[in-house]
């Protein structure tokens, strides 16, 4: 997640500039050959009289790992949209095949 300031991309079609050597069109074509997905689609930036433009990126290796993405206000004099979002993860669940006895629920008698 960061600031990457790329406004020539547009997210919502992921279109990109035509030309090869732009810094924008190289930053998509790496985000594509290492099969990244990019979760922000909305503006994230507004400043004066400049177009908004979606410049704050959460960038992850699976589509489903950020759900419930929203835009707030920014905090003081930024620029710049909060963005809170809920993050999916693995967890791992130990199971544990041990055999384990309960000798005082025995009937030690029989």
């Amino acid at each position: 997640m960061g600031d990457f300031n790329y406004p020539d991309i547009n997210w919502r079609t992921e279109t990109i500039p035509p030309d090869v050597n732009n810094m924008a069109t190289k930053f998509m074509e790496c985000l594509r050959d290492c099969f990244l997905y990019q979760h922000v689609k909305d503006p994230t930036h507004y400043r004066g009289s400049q177009n908004p433009n979606t410049l704050d990126l959460l960038i992850t290796n699976e589509e489903g790992m950020i759900d419930n993405i929203t835009l707030n206000a920014p905090i003081g004099k930024s620029h710049h949209v909060c963005i809170n979002f809920e993050f999916n993860c693995y967890v791992e669940t130990l199971v544990n095949h041990q055999s384990k006895y309960i000798y005082h629920k025995g009937d030690l008698n029989s």
